[in-house]
């Protein structure tokens, strides 16, 4: 089919609606296209191709066609002014965006949107919906708001599409109050990526994306993606992108009725992922609910699992693997003065619903929590994470049935929560112990070959406050093995451990190959739970000091600082002075433990640096 020159508005207004310039065309433009006064979307094309050739089109005050179906878009500019109407009416539900409304099986590829959009749903620079595209070096500069649910800047809804070099500078922002949709999924690439469950086995990416547009969401929002949801026989995965733009959550509500307010420097929520991997946040994330450098929240939807065979298979584990976090993590605590977890008189050990919906505020350097079959491994975090309630952590803020392995924290932790750790805040196992024993049960619960580096710092002052500089808590038979604290921890809390703060329910921990900490003089006010490698105890815990010798039922709390070879150099402080302001904590130089079988040289000078 021979090209056909597009010169003029007026041509570019009677494709699909001239015979002389069909649906299914081949169109180039000749030079800038300026659209005077009002734009009617160009009707429905299937297997049209269009080059800009690098012109301009615009200002649109709708989407320059309405949809496209086995479609080519290259190389063009889109100058938008989109606005809906301000009250919601039927035909304002569909999508606004500057290229399409919607869009399956097209390539679109080098193609730019500036200006402005503005909507009450499924709001974006380029495409609303997406159903099997490949989305190709396209860019959005244009400002985006969304009055209800998904937004991002090239497009706001994907099924099974993939995006290669795309990147967003746009500030995105969904409003701050309830709508009929409510959902708010907002990323700087997409908002919502999404695989159908029937389609055949296949892989679908976001690879080499880049952010530094500012997202607000009011539930759900990522610097890459909102929401990440993979399928039975579909892989979804992230690599190699990079977020530098804030994320914002405004919901700050005590519960969330919907089931997600979730905030990542990468993604905000994803459910039965692959992998997200390679990938760099260096911008700052804040908000109420489930916060991570690179995640929010990651899970899988089966909420209940009682036995091992209930598992996922591993291709969707939610894996997130050799990510780094640079950002200011920030748990905001709830408008209400109970905050997102109430524990009252039950100690955190009998929390059967720690979950999403029984424990909304969760942060973490990396991930805010990983749930049912999530794994961290080789991860590194070098950004503060400050917490106003619940569980905090280096890393990850919740663990429940998930692994974190071989990261490493090197930025202080600060917290107000009941449970904090250098690496994690709580780790935890919902499989049933009599089914899935704990020999049996190591790589499904467990923190391993990790290492914390920076301060921890919890003044939260709750009754059953669990501390340690590598967990917290340490429930249901869940592990940590092999790992290093290397800094200080100062803390009000009834339970402190250089290793683990609290462990409850045949808990394990392995310190064979483990530095721990301990302090240089007498604690100050401290109390009989304050321990160099235990805070607490409870059902059997079980401190393994070497491979020959395992202490039961044991908290380490005496003098014998050379046992097993070990000799304890880092500290560990309780402080009961309520008057005594985050300023006021103070100490000596911070060095960690060293044992025969494990050189520390590396984190005495790492250390050093946190004073």
């Amino acid at each position: 089919m021979e090209r056909i020159w597009i010169t003029s508005a007026a041509d570019l207004g009677k494709i699909g609606r001239d015979p002389v310039f069909p649906a299914n065309g081949e169109y180039i433009l000749a030079s800038d296209i300026v659209i005077s006064g009002e734009w009617t979307s160009l009707p429905p094309v299937a297997g049209l191709k269009l080059d800009g050739d690098g012109h301009r089109i615009g200002p649109l005050n709708m989407p320059l066609f309405w949809s496209l179906e086995d479609a080519a878009i290259r190389n063009l500019t889109l100058d938008l002014s989109i606005r809906t109407r301000d009250e919601p009416a039927p035909n304002n539900y569909g999508a606004v965006a500057g290229l399409a409304q919607s869009a399956y099986r097209t390539l679109i590829e080098n193609c730019t949107s500036y200006g402005s959009v503005e909507g009450h749903f499924a709001v974006a620079g380029l495409c609303g919906n997406l159903n099997d595209c490949d989305i190709l070096g396209c860019v959005n500069y244009a400002s985006l708001r969304v009055e209800s649910s998904e937004a991002g800047g090239i497009a706001a809804f994907a099924n099974n599409t993939n995006f290669f070099h795309c990147r967003n500078h746009g500030s995105i922002a969904s409003s701050d109050s309830e709508t009929r949709f409510g959902l708010g999924d907002i990323g700087g690439i997409v908002g919502t990526l999404w695989a159908t469950w029937d389609q055949l086995e296949s892989t679908y990416a976001i690879v080499d994306c880049f952010n530094d547009g500012e997202i607000t969401a009011y539930r759900t929002g990522g610097g890459i993606v909102g929401f990440l949801r993979g399928g039975d026989k579909i892989q979804l995965e992230i690599l190699r992108c990079v977020n530098r733009g804030q994320v914002h959550g405004t919901l700050r509500a005590q519960e969330d009725p919907l089931g997600g307010v979730l905030f990542g420097g990468i993604a905000g929520q994803g459910v039965s992922f692959y992998r997200i991997q390679d990938c760099l946040n260096s911008g700052d994330v804040s908000g109420c609910g489930s916060i991570g450098g690179i995640i929010g929240e990651a899970r899988h939807p089966k909420w209940g699992w009682h036995n091992v065979s209930d598992l996922p298979p591993s291709e969707y584990s939610n894996r997130i693997d050799h990510c780094e976090n640079q950002g200011s993590i920030q748990l905001l605590k709830p408008a209400n003065k109970d905050g997102c977890l109430t524990i009252g008189e039950a100690p955190v050990r009998t929390m059967e619903k720690a979950d999403s919906e029984g424990a909304p505020c969760k942060a973490g350097g990396v991930a805010g929590a990983l749930l049912f079959a999530g794994s961290a491994t080789g991860c590194e975090n070098h950004g503060a994470v400050k917490s106003e309630s619940a569980f905090t952590g280096g890393i990850v803020g919740l663990v429940r049935t998930g692994t974190v392995d071989k990261c490493e924290n090197k930025a202080p932790i600060s917290a107000q929560g009941p449970c904090c750790g250098g690496i994690a805040g709580c780790v935890d196992r919902v499989l049933d112990h009599d089914a899935y024993p704990m020999s049996q049960g190591r790589n499904v619960s467990i923190v391993e070959s990790c290492v914390n580096r920076g301060p921890v710092r919890a003044q939260g002052g709750e009754a059953n406050n669990h501390v340690g500089g590598i967990v917290g808590s340490l429930l249901n038979g869940s592990d940590v093995v092999d790992c290093r604290n290397c800094a200080e921890i100062i803390s009000r809390g009834d339970y402190i451990g250089g290793i683990v703060g609290y462990c409850a329910l045949n808990g394990s921990i392995a310190c064979s190959h483990v530095e721990q900490n301990h302090q240089t003089g007498p604690a100050v006010a401290g109390r009989a739970h304050v321990h160099r490698i235990l805070g607490g105890r409870d059902n059997a815990a079980s401190v393994t000091l070497d491979s020959n010798e395992a202490a039961q039922d044991t908290m380490l709390t005496g003098d014998n600082t050379t046992d097993s070879g070990l000799v304890y150099e880092a500290k560990i402080v309780r402080l009961d002075d309520p008057l005594l302001s985050p300023d006021g904590f103070q100490g000596d130089t911070v060095v960690c433990g060293r044992s025969k079988r494990l050189s520390c040289d590396g984190c005495v000078a790492d250390a050093a640096k946190t004073e």
